[in-house]
C-alpha cells in the first residue's frame, strides 16, 4: 500500500493537518496551502511543500516528508532538496520549517550522524505516528493519518470509528467517506468496493456518487415533466431549475404534478425565492 501517497492525499484535502501534528500552528495557518516544487540542477521533485499565504519574504515554508518505508538515505535527500529550492526561492520566504512523519521509530534512517545539529534544531521536527496516542481520541483529521498506519486486522474498526465521528461533521463527512474508503480498499486489495461497504457498514445511499447520481438522475426527470406539461422552457427558467437544491427538486416534482402552463412553474419558483 502506497501510504505516503495516501497521507499527501489527505494533506490535499486537509493542509492543516500538518499544524495538529506539530501543535504549533503559525498565526496565518488557515492561509497554507499544500504544493509540491520542482527544484532543477539537481532536479528534485518535493512532494510535499506548504507556501504561506505571503510570499512577499515574511513567510515561513514548511517542507513535509512522509516516510512509511525504511530509507537509509532520507535525511541526505531530504535536506538536499530544502536548501536547494530555499537558495532559489530565499527573496520569496523569511525562513523554514521541516515536518519528517514516520509511522514509527522503527523506519527512522539510523544513520543521522552527520545531521545531528539539524535534526535537534527547533527548525525540525520529527512525529513518529504511533506515539500520538489513541486514534479514537485524536482529532477526526489525524486520526484518518494514523489509519494509514494501522494493520488490516485493527484498522475496519478504526475506520467504522471515524466514519462514525465524521456525522457529528456535516461539511467534512463527504470527504472523509472518501478518504477512509480510499484507505481499507489500498489495505484490502482483494475485496470488490461493494464488500469494503459492507466491511465499513457505509450504505451506498450515503455516498457522493450515489447523491450526485441521484441530484442529476432527479433534475432530468423534472425537466422532463416540465417539457411535458408546460412546453418547452426559456433558457432562463431552466438555469433556475438547474439552480435548486435537490430538497427543493425533490418538492417540485411533486408540485408540477398540477401544472398545465409556463406560469405555474414561474409562480413556484417565485414562492421558493420569496421563501429565502
Amino acid at each position: 500500500m502506497k501510504r505516503d501517497t495516501l497521507f499527501y492525499r489527505i494533506f490535499q484535502e486537509y493542509p492543516g493537518l500538518l499544524f495538529e501534528l506539530t501543535g504549533n500552528p503559525p498565526v496565518n495557518a488557515v492561509g497554507y496551502r499544500f504544493d509540491s516544487v520542482a527544484v532543477k540542477e539537481p532536479t528534485f521533485t518535493i512532494d510535499g511543500v506548504f507556501l504561506p499565504p505571503e510570499m512577499d519574504g515574511t513567510g515561513t515554508i514548511y517542507f513535509c516528508e512522509v516516510q512509511m518505508q525504511p530509507d537509509p538515505v532520507l535525511y541526505e535527500r531530504v535536506f538536499a532538496e530544502l536548501f536547494a529550492y530555499f537558495y532559489r526561492s530565499r527573496q520569496s520566504y523569511r525562513d523554514w520549517q521541516c515536518v519528517i512523519i514516520y509511522p514509527s521509530r522503527s523506519t527512522e534512517q539510523d544513520r543521522f550522524h552527520p545531521y545531528r545539529v539539524l535534526l535537534r534544531s527547533e527548525q525540525v521536527q520529527i512525529i513518529y505516528l504511533d506515539e500520538l496516542g489513541n486514534i479514537r481520541d485524536l482529532p477526526l483529521i489525524t486520526s484518518l493519518a494514523v489509519l494509514t498506519t494501522l494493520s488490516p486486522k485493527n484498522a475496519p474498526a478504526a475506520a467504522r470509528n471515524i466514519l462514525a465521528r465524521a456525522q457529528e461533521q456535516p461539511q467534512q463527512s463527504e470527504v472523509i467517506i472518501e478518504l477512509v474508503t480510499r484507505i481499507i480498499s489500498y489495505m484490502f486489495t482483494d475485496l470488490s468496493s461493494q464488500e469494503v461497504d459492507r466491511m465499513l457498514d457505509i450504505r451506498f445511499e450515503d455516498t457522493r456518487v450515489y447523491k450526485d447520481t441521484y441530484a442529476k438522475a432527479t433534475l432530468a426527470m423534472v425537466l422532463k415533466q416540465l417539457d411535458r406539461s408546460c412546453g418547452s422552457l426559456k433558457i432562463e427558467l431552466i438555469r433556475q431549475v438547474e439552480a435548486l437544491p435537490l430538497d427543493r427538486l425533490e418538492a417540485l416534482g411533486y408540485a408540477l404534478l398540477d401544472f398545465d402552463q409556463v406560469k405555474d412553474l414561474e409562480d413556484w419558483l417565485k414562492v421558493q425565492v420569496a421563501e429565502d
